[in-house]
């Protein structure tokens, strides 16, 4: 299995994206944990992003929001 690399970076996050975490899921989409813009994004299997979570350490209550493209 060979390396590739993949835009994900979404016109919202504020920082450069840092990669900390992938996940391949058995449909073909990809999870990935943006550290650097608090969000973990899925991918559809062009690895364009087509959904993430705003992950705020800041709460408590582990409450995240869900954004869909």
């Amino acid at each position: 299995m060979g390396k590739s690399v993949h835009n994900v970076k979404m016109p919202s996050d504020s920082e450069t994206c840092c990669i900390t975490a992938v996940c391949a899921l058995p449909n073909g989409q990809v999870l990935v944990a943006d550290y650097f813009n608090k969000r973990v994004k899925l991918l559809n299997q062009q690895y364009h992003v087509v959904s993430h979570l705003d992950v705020r350490p800041d709460e408590a209550t582990g409450h995240v929001s869900y954004h869909t493209h």
